[in-house]
């Protein structure tokens, strides 16, 4: 049995046998490598060494304590992702606070990071803080508690015109469209020879 009251216990690569493994709320578990026992973190779990990526593999199960505050990484370099990631042999018992940030290229619709890898999952966190993303994108958490994964999605928006008035040949009508995601409103003719668009929102009958 192993009990971290206070300080760090960091693993650069390395493991930590196969008895059972207490991390006290004044200590902090952190680095990369693997814990042989079942463990039971009360506070910090920091994944990595100085900054890198990192992964942290348990054997057996891991308890995430309601005062525990877990914190991972995401970065990308052009379509390659890369992100912390915990391994369990056992049940998975989410509790306390997930925070993930993100670095380098900016993630895409479709991204999908695999944080948790476990037979079972149980509980949730009592907070989940995910990087920010620009307008019109957002984090699909619904599977992290079924297989450890989150989604970057599309935001379900709305577009709104406003009263197209009755136009004539040469006309030229200012098309004001919103979307409530915010983003930008793009347009094109299916027929230019009937209704040509000039300068993106200009359309001439």
């Amino acid at each position: 049995t192993t009990t971290i009251s206070a300080g760090t216990l960091q693993l650069a690569g390395g493991s930590l046998g196969g008895g059972t493994v207490t991390v006290a709320s004044a200590a902090t578990l952190a680095g990369s490598g693997t814990i042989g026992g079942a463990t039971t973190v009360n506070g910090p779990l920091v994944l990595g060494v100085d900054g890198a990526i990192g992964s942290l593999g348990f054997s057996s199960t891991l308890t995430l304590a309601s005062t525990s505050q877990t914190t991972m990484k995401i970065s990308k370099s052009g379509s390659t992702l890369a992100n912390d990631q915990i391994t369990t042999g056992g049940n998975l018992a989410c509790g306390g606070t997930l925070t993930v940030s993100a670095s380098g290229d900016a993630l895409a619709i479709g991204d999908t990071i695999q944080l948790f890898s476990s037979p079972t999952i149980s509980g949730t966190f009592s907070t989940v803080t995910l990087p920010a993303l620009p307008g019109g994108l957002v984090w699909d958490t619904t599977t992290l508690y079924v297989n450890g994964t989150i989604t970057l999605g599309k935001k379900t928006q709305t577009i709104t015109f406003g009263a197209l008035p009755a136009i004539a040949p040469g006309d030229v009508l200012n098309l004001d469209a919103t979307a409530s995601s915010g983003l930008m409103v793009t347009y094109t003719s299916s027929n230019p020879a009937v209704a040509l668009l000039q300068f993106g929102n200009y359309l001439t009958a």
